[in-house]
C-alpha cells in the first residue's frame, strides 16, 4: 500500500509513525484542540467539568479541570513508579524524563535530571540578565 506521507490521516488510518506523519498529526490535534476551547469557552455547558480528560481534549482550565488533571498526573506517576520497581529495565535511564515520569533515582537519571535543572537555572539567568527596558 502506498500513502502520502505527512498527512494525519496517515498517522492515524495508515498508522505511520515517520517523523513527517507525527509531526503533521500534532499539528492537527493542536489545531482540534484549541477548536474544542474556543467552542467550550462559548459554551461552558458543552463538557463535564471536573475530569481530567475535560483539561487534556477541551483544553478547560478551569479551577476543578486543572485540580482533576493534577490528581490524574500524581497517579500516573505513581503508577509508574511502582512499574519501575518492579522491573527497572521498563524505561531508559539517563534521561531527565525517567527520573521525572518513572521516579527513578538511579544515579545516571539523578544526573540528568540535575544537568537539566542547572541548563534551565543558567538560562533564566541568562535571559533575565539581557532583558532591556522597564520592569513592572
Amino acid at each position: 500500500m502506498d500513502i502520502t506521507h505527512g498527512l494525519a490521516s496517515s498517522y492515524s488510518y495508515h498508522k505511520c509513525r515517520c517523523k513527517e506523519c507525527r509531526k503533521a498529526n500534532a499539528k492537527n490535534s493542536y489545531i482540534h484542540r484549541r477548536l474544542r476551547a474556543k467552542k467550550l469557552a462559548a459554551d461552558p455547558t458543552l463538557a463535564p467539568h471536573g475530569r481530567a480528560s475535560t483539561y487534556r481534549n477541551w483544553g478547560c482550565r478551569c479551577k476543578e479541570c486543572r485540580k482533576a488533571h493534577s490528581r490524574w498526573v500524581a497517579s500516573m506517576i505513581r503508577h509508574l513508579t511502582k512499574r519501575m520497581a518492579a522491573d527497572p529495565t521498563l524505561a531508559p535511564h539517563g534521561r531527565a524524563s525517567t527520573y521525572r515520569n518513572w521516579g527513578c533515582r538511579c544515579e545516571p537519571c539523578s544526573t540528568a535530571h540535575s544537568d537539566k535543572c542547572a541548563a534551565y537555572y543558567a538560562a533564566s539567568k541568562l535571559r533575565s540578565s539581557t532583558f532591556v527596558g522597564s520592569r513592572p
